[in-house]
């Protein structure tokens, strides 16, 4: 169901104001899908399950990927229900981020010699800024007013 900003007084307020809700879900989802992250990976390297990072933080990706998907098509975009392209374009994305947060995590730990948390930091902060911006312009275009 599309937000309700009747009161707004023009269209372009409207769409402002859309676009801030919007921006909103998407961050919360984004602190959900983070907490998840954040949480498997350090789980799993803390209790020696997988202690190494790269290993953990490939596995803990995958498990955000999920949630990230299923708040954003259906919470933060409005969609009732996802189309194969549209998971194929989330698919493409998704693939880059982690190749850009396996490179980051990579950089920071092997060639940098720093800790992982460092880079897992980094990697929280970088990732979601590149992935809304996909996800807006590209992904759910549809429901985005792009």
């Amino acid at each position: 169901m599309p937000l309700d900003v009747t009161w707004a007084t023009s269209a372009g307020s409207r769409r402002l104001l859309e676009t801030a809700f919007r921006l909103a879900r998407f961050g919360l989802v984004g602190i959900v899908a983070t907490l998840v992250h954040l949480g498997v990976v350090v789980s799993l390297v803390e209790s020696g399950v997988l202690p190494e990072p790269l290993v953990a933080n490939l596995f803990a990706f995958s498990c955000a990927v999920f949630v990230s998907y299923y708040g954003h098509n259906y919470w933060t975009f409005r969609q009732r229900r996802g189309s194969v392209p549209q998971f194929l374009r989330f698919l493409v994305i998704t693939v880059m981020a982690l190749g850009l947060n396996q490179l980051i995590l990579y950089v920071v730990t092997r060639p940098l010699g720093l800790d992982y948390r460092i880079g897992l930091l980094l990697v929280l902060c970088l990732v979601p800024l590149f992935t809304y911006a996909l996800s807006h312009f590209w992904v759910f275009r549809e429901n985005c007013g792009a």
